[in-house]
């Protein structure tokens, strides 16, 4: 629960975004939240389904694929367990076939102390949109075939 000045503070820095960055939270949030919800609540194959295409574009003109990825990660700090880097990867897979565009998600790991990491991203255009980390570059891909993007816009 959010305590009062929590609250205060999250709505003084919704004041201060612009009408098309508070949109695109309020587009984030419920593909977010929907996301937490499949991955809590049904088997596997629910979640494939999300991480494929979803819906075709309506011909308007995408916004730029950075701000997507920075209204989910934002999104993501006010939902719980919004911070999850498969849950912002398939919902940013998701929101981004909305507006015509096939991203890939990646899946790495990486044996660390005895301990196998895992970790899920989105590289757009030769650099990493969505889950950088630092310790990136030591992850082995393991990308399966149902996050791999087909090469071509949804229409």
């Amino acid at each position: 629960m959010f305590a009062a000045s929590q609250a205060i503070s999250l709505l003084k820095r919704l004041r201060r975004l612009s009408p098309q960055e508070l949109g695109l939270l309020l587009q984030a949030w419920p593909v977010l939240a929907g996301v937490r919800v499949v991955m809590k609540t049904l088997p596997g194959p629910a979640l494939t389904r999300m991480a494929q295409p979803l819906t075709k574009g309506r011909g308007e003109t995408h916004p730029d694929l950075k701000r997507l990825a920075w209204a989910i990660k934002t999104a993501g700090r006010f939902l719980p367990g919004g911070k999850h880097c498969l849950s912002q990867a398939v919902a940013l897979k998701a929101l981004a076939a909305t507006r015509g565009q096939d991203l890939q998600i990646e899946l790495g790991v990486l044996k660390r102390d005895g301990e196998v990491l895992a970790h899920a991203w989105i590289e757009c255009g030769g650099s990493v949109l969505l889950g950088n980390r630092a310790d990136l570059d030591q992850f082995e891909r393991i990308t399966p075939p149902m996050f791999r993007s087909s090469g071509t816009r949804v229409e």
